[in-house]
């Protein structure tokens, strides 16, 4: 640390008898360093966590973004192959094999493209070739604040999935039209978030209505979650995306994950 100028001046005042001559320059030592720490207390205590509070209120949006950019290309899947994607493509003997999130790369931009050019379908998804694109999850697949916390440690666990049922938009292997929806595009979650799902984003696997909690950020973690703060974010099939509160109850939740369930939904 610099001195200031003349700060030396101030030392050369005489000493008592058989004072040492260091004393006052070791205490203005101590107080320099005592005052240095103080200092980085508190920018520890109030600038971290104001710095980590703005990159979590960053990431909330790109989340949103994220998810309903994911919707839409369901949707521009639905335009093209005059149905939803399946949740997986099955093999002969109906082992899954494809997620749908591979079958969406091309609608999703052009780095899903180019990995779904290269993405080969006579093999499974974590097959020799396959295997290799897992850390190439695009970032639309990934919420922004669970890369923040993770770095690169997952960067092959996607964080948006379906949830498969018979009831839901997600009948396992076959394809849904929009209009079999007959509870209303604009009530029925397409996407969901799930913070810690240990889902390979290559991997035809989601959540399953039959097992899933239906308390948002419940304590299993089997169940709609998010990384942020009292809520998830979900994709309807209509393009939207809205948050459900913790303290959503679990029928509602149910109901806005069947699409002919007949249940009647207003505020959520």
């Amino acid at each position: 640390m610099l001195v200031p100028d003349g700060l030396n001046t101030s030392l050369t005042t005489p000493y008592a008898a058989g004072e040492s001559r260091s004393f006052w320059p070791v205490r203005n030592s101590e107080w320099v360093g005592a005052t240095g720490l103080l200092v980085a207390c508190i920018f520890w205590i109030f600038c971290i966590p104001l710095g980590d509070s703005q990159e979590r209120k960053r990431a909330l949006p790109q989340c949103f973004k994220n998810i309903k950019q994911v919707a839409l290309a369901i949707a521009n899947y639905e335009s093209v192959h005059n149905s939803l994607p399946p949740a997986y493509v099955a093999d002969e003997h109906g082992r899954p094999m494809h997620s749908w999130r591979v079958l969406i790369l091309p609608h999703l931009s052009e780095q899903g493209q180019e990995i779904y050019d290269q993405y080969r379908f006579d093999e499974p998804w974590n097959g020799p070739n396959n295997a290799k694109l897992a850390l190439r999850c695009p970032d639309v697949y990934r919420c922004p604040e669970c890369v923040r916390q993770n770095g690169r440690a997952k960067a092959w666990m996607t964080n948006y999935v379906a949830v498969v049922g018979p009831e839901t938009a997600w009948p396992g292997e076959r394809a849904l039209k929009s209009r079999e929806m007959t509870d209303g595009t604009t009530t029925t979650i397409l996407v969901v978030e799930v913070a810690d799902s240990g889902i390979n984003w290559l991997e035809p696997r989601d959540l399953k209505l039959a097992d899933m909690m239906l308390t948002i950020n419940g304590p299993s973690g089997n169940c709609i979650s998010s990384a942020h703060t009292d809520c998830a974010r979900v994709g309807f099939a209509d393009g939207h995306v809205n948050s459900l509160s913790n303290s959503l109850n679990p029928e509602t939740v149910r109901a806005l994950l069947t699409r002919n369930g007949g249940e009647r939904v207003e505020d959520f």
